[in-house]
């Protein structure tokens, strides 16, 4: 259904979060912090052995990465309720609840921390694709057990492509990129960050993912707001994805230690 006056999808209002959804919220804050606790220690470590606080600056990034939730959700369709929510900002319009700050820390800036580590140790054309495979899997896994046992602790609306059960598929890909690429740019920028350079570190992966969401997920957004038929509607789903795999196909040129633009000028494997 759309709304004929701003012709986009109207989100669910009325919803009101139900005694299971604060349980399974306040059970993803517990596991998100063991995450976040442990992506800390491993960003420690690394300082001491790079001397390059960038891994630590990245965690910290995840959290900065929520000021883009509200943009995100305006254009692809999600509604976190805001009738029993405890609210940690709003933006646009949006209240965001205070547990989502958690998710973001823990996907946005931890997952994407270890995405940096590998790639600034060198990495192969291979491993760089099973890198994005690994948040794709995890971002689904996440959602789809999140939304499958709540209520509605959180809700995709409008005409949402590429739904697996309650999750819409499609938004793996800008999510992944977001911090995909953040990592790649981070991985050929590192030595040029020292020192008040640093302090850009932690804005990368917020403008990475509105980036991201903006550009792979373009063709989602048209058709999630839109009448568009199903075959259409789903296509533009499949889009989506091929642009996060040319995206990911690119960044492979860019820093992947076998890659031929790097061997060609002198730049491959050690």
């Amino acid at each position: 259904m759309i709304d004929q006056e701003f012709r986009i999808a109207p989100p669910p209002v009325d919803i009101v979060l139900s005694p299971l959804d604060n349980t399974a919220a306040h059970w993803l804050i517990g596991i998100c912090s063991v995450l976040i606790l442990a992506g800390l220690v491993y960003a420690l470590r690394e300082w001491g052995r790079t001397k390059s606080p960038i891994p630590l600056l990245l965690i910290l990034g995840g959290a900065f990465s929520n000021l883009a939730e509200p943009f995100v959700d305006v254009g692809g369709a999600c509604w976190h309720p805001i009738h029993g929510q405890i609210t940690l900002f709003t933006l646009m319009d949006r209240p965001m609840p205070f547990w989502l700050l958690f998710a973001y820390i823990a996907y946005f800036g931890a997952l994407m921390m270890c995405l940096y580590c590998a790639f600034s140790r060198g990495i192969s054309t291979r491993a760089m694709w099973l890198w994005f495979g690994v948040p794709v899997l995890a971002d689904i896994v996440l959602e789809e057990s999140l939304l499958s046992l709540s209520d509605h602790l959180y809700v995709y609306y409008g005409n949402q492509p590429l739904r697996l059960h309650t999750f819409p598929i499609w938004w793996a890909a800008p999510n992944t990129i977001g911090i995909y690429l953040s990592a790649v740019l981070m991985t050929m920028f590192a030595p040029l960050l020292r020192g008040w350079r640093l302090a850009l570190v932690p804005f990368s992966t917020v403008l990475c993912y509105a980036a991201a969401d903006g550009v792979v997920g373009y063709p989602a957004t048209i058709v999630i707001n839109s009448d568009f038929p199903y075959l259409i509607n789903q296509l533009g789903g499949v889009a989506t994805f091929a642009i996060a795999i040319l995206v990911v196909h690119g960044c492979t040129l860019l820093i992947a230690s076998d890659s031929p633009y790097r061997l060609r000028n002198g730049l491959g494997m050690s």
